[in-house]
């Protein structure tokens, strides 16, 4: 095991570890589709660099057709995510080493508005249970419970055109949240309003290819995420997608949330990633799975460190529980999210 015995160097650990957090937050990005920036607000404007562009490399096979979302108005649908993840670290050429992380459950609850004239609809949604799956009395289990338990009602809503692209979006602030827990929150939002795949706006057929490219920030990291989307099979509103995704960043300083003291120069971002995803254009949540390969190297004070995270997340409709070994929160409820669960204003 990597350690240090004096008190610099033990600071020099922690402070690693806290790059290592920000090392993983940048690899999950890629796993579940488009991303807004946490910082989305109702008055944002919809041509700005976190809006997917998407570009149709081939059309496919005859016959075509236009794909468009058919959203249901004043629905609830249920959301549940699965998250395993692999860290190994290097600091200053040291051996590498891995944290252990047990699998993360999210559950979230969706509820749609009415779908306007163009095709798209608002939408909220808010957390209703959440933990980490395995023995009970694992120390990472019980780490992760307590951080857990603060982030029970995390809510926010998104705004989602006719193709799937995420226009605007936000999370309902938690004043009481430990600050250490705020960027991790921030991505943790991401995920719920990534659940559309974006879709070209030509007529297509199966084996039709689509690139995504998107532009975001990571805890400070200008992240661009390029995917490219294959239809494997096409059955009327019901698509079988594979997806390739290529993360990067540019190098240069930034700034961490969670150490605003700490200088950090990005010195490379690279990685892949590959996933499936069958999903209804009458729907709102896919079914998937993918995974992704991010190394990240950085440099601090006068450490060197590389980080390279394997991310597995799988997304599919419905509610399941955790075991409650151990639940964190109260069980999904039966009814509807009341009004005013999601407090932000209609765009």
């Amino acid at each position: 095991m990597f350690t240090h015995t004096s008190a610099s160097g033990r600071r020099r650990f922690s402070r690693a570890l806290a790059v290592t957090a920000l090392a993983t937050s940048v690899a999950l990005l890629p796993t579940t589709g488009v991303a807004v920036s946490p910082d989305a607000s109702p008055s944002a404007n919809p041509t700005r660099g976190d809006v997917p562009v998407v570009t149709l490399l081939d059309p496919g096979a005859e016959p075509r057709a236009e794909l468009r979302y058919r959203y249901p108005s004043n629905a609830d649908v249920a959301m549940t995510i699965d998250i395993d993840m692999e860290v190994r670290f290097e600091i200053d050429g040291s051996d590498s080493q891995t944290i252990d992380i047990p699998t993360v459950r999210m559950v979230a609850l969706l509820r749609t508005g009415q779908v306007a004239a163009d095709g798209s609809v608002r939408y909220e949604f808010e957390y209703t249970d959440m933990g980490a799956l395995g023995d009970p009395a694992h120390p990472a289990v019980v780490a992760m419970r307590e951080q857990f338990s603060a982030l029970r009602g995390l809510s926010g809503w998104a705004l989602v055109d006719d193709r799937g692209a995420t226009l605007d979006g936000g999370i309902d602030a938690l004043p009481f949240l430990d600050p250490t827990l705020q960027a991790p929150v921030e991505e943790w939002g991401t995920w719920v309003r990534q659940a559309s795949a974006p879709l070209p706006a030509e007529r297509v057929g199966v084996g039709a290819r689509w690139q995504v490219d998107l532009r975001l920030q990571s805890q400070g990291i200008p992240i661009r995420q390029t995917m490219v989307y294959t239809i494997d099979a096409l059955d009327g509103e019901e698509l079988q997608l594979s997806v390739a995704v290529v993360p990067s960043a540019e190098s240069g300083p930034i700034s961490l949330p969670t150490a605003p003291d700490l200088a950090i120069e990005i010195l490379e971002v690279t990685g892949s990633g590959s996933g499936i995803m069958a999903l209804s254009l009458s729907g709102l949540v896919p079914t998937s799975e993918a995974r992704t390969n991010v190394r990240v190297q950085v440099e601090f004070s006068d450490l060197r460190m590389t980080t390279t995270t394997d991310a597995n997340v799988r997304i599919r409709p419905g509610a399941e529980p955790i075991p409650m070994a151990t639940t964190l929160a109260t069980p999904l409820p039966t009814e509807p999210i009341p009004d005013g669960a999601a407090s932000s204003p209609t765009p």
